[in-house]
């Protein structure tokens, strides 16, 4: 199926060093440690938020916790035009990874492509390019939310960005955020995780 494709776990691992995976961005590819995440909790931080070193490990954190909560292996869309961390945050967690197309108006997700999509998801990882507010960002989260997926909102590239009087990231269930030294704000390294409108308490205890 060209418009969400299976597993690509085989193809991930058959590539190694710095080689091009797909049509994605290339970037550094940490290996997740435990230790890598920080609780800045206790020092004054919101609890709604937890901070990491890179916002890939905030995700690979999320997927990791999520994927044990539910007791699977999740199957996990995001855009094939992307930074292959994304990717690396799915399958370094032991997940599935399912590519889905985007538009060029917004060079993002389509709507159409994640209802065409042959497999049932767990996970829509949406992100917003280049300070780009998804033009459907409504209509997908009205979609995964009668659907029951789980919607990340990836605004490492689109901080203060507005949709229809909304900001970008706190629509989804859960939006993750970089604070490195290509992105809108910086610290030059950082990520950090945010509990947007995910309603499901005991899931969100765990993290």
């Amino acid at each position: 199926d060209k418009r969400c494709s299976g597993s690509f776990n085989g193809v991930w691992k058959s590539f190694s060093g710095y080689k091009a995976f797909g049509c994605m961005i290339l970037r550094a590819r940490p290996k997740f440690l435990i230790e890598d995440f920080f609780n800045f909790q206790s020092y004054g931080a919101k609890s709604d938020r937890m901070y990491f070193n890179y916002g890939r490990t905030a995700l690979a954190f999320l997927l990791q916790v999520y994927a044990e909560y539910r007791d699977k292996k999740l199957k996990v869309g995001i855009q094939s035009f992307n930074c292959e961390v994304i990717a690396w945050a799915v399958l370094s967690t032991g997940n599935d990874l399912h590519l889905l197309d985007i538009k060029r108006e917004d060079f993002s997700l389509s709507l159409d492509r994640i209802q065409e999509c042959s497999v049932d998801l767990d996970v829509i990882v949406l992100t917003h390019y280049q300070g780009i507010p998804n033009l459907e960002y409504d209509q997908i989260v009205k979609y995964c939310s009668v659907h029951n997926i789980l919607l990340i909102d990836d605004v490492a590239q689109t901080e203060n960005s507005y949709y229809k009087g909304e900001l970008v990231g706190t629509l989804a269930d859960f939006s993750i955020h970089s604070f490195s030294f290509d992105k809108p704000f910086t610290t030059w390294t950082g990520g950090e995780l945010r509990v947007q409108k995910c309603q499901n308490t005991i899931f969100i205890k765990l993290l």
